[in-house]
């Protein structure tokens, strides 16, 4: 079960919701045009297969479950130089079979920063959608209410301020391909902050 998506047939769609708290602006490179942050990724989906009625089992409500039981959806940040590093911890799965999966993550963006203006604003895009699922099996979108970053628990950086943050969902068809790919477009514009 873990290496197939919670499909029952072949007009099935997976449906996931994204949200990302972030916690940190570590570093910001005009040498290397990038953007690096520390995150949590919350990621929530539905697998039908893995539900239970609690009545049957103790009044069991929920269970936490290592991510490698489990099918997990593959979304990975398409504009990274090096690809986004998560921490693994355990998920937690619910009676009706959803699954809600916040993992601690480093990420590490390209974002164009003009070299001879870097005290000027600048925004910097990260895409995020699945790496091998199209929009027919794999549907991605905001976590509801939501737009942009949760700045809940950010902890402000001593160079650079948090402008503002939004979120966009795109369905994107490439002269490839026949089928959707479906994305989230994260957005972040930052400021230096004059010394």
């Amino acid at each position: 079960m873990k290496h197939t998506p919670p499909v029952f047939n072949s007009s099935s769609t997976v449906s996931m919701d994204l949200s990302i708290t972030l916690l940190q602006i570590e570093d910001v490179s005009t040498r290397f045009q990038s953007l690096k942050m520390q995150t949590w990724m919350m990621m929530t989906w539905k697998d039908g297969r893995l539900a239970w009625d609690p009545h049957e089992y103790d009044n069991i409500m929920n269970i936490r479950v290592p991510s490698s039981m489990v099918w997990e959806p593959d979304v990975m940040l398409w504009n990274s130089p090096t690809g986004v590093h998560f921490t693994r911890v355990p998920l937690v799965l619910y009676h009706d079979g959803s699954l809600t999966h916040v993992r601690p993550t480093s990420i590490k963006s390209r974002c164009s920063i003009d070299k001879h203006r870097p005290n000027d604003s600048f925004t910097c895009k990260l895409k995020f959608g699945s790496w091998t699922y199209d929009g027919n099996m794999f549907d991605i979108k905001m976590k509801a209410g939501e737009r942009g970053f949760d700045m809940a628990w950010f902890q402000q950086n001593p160079n650079y301020a948090v402008i503002s943050t939004n979120s966009t969902r795109h369905v994107e068809y490439y002269p490839c391909c026949p089928e959707p790919y479906v994305d989230i477009t994260f957005e972040i514009t930052l400021q230096r902050r004059q010394v």
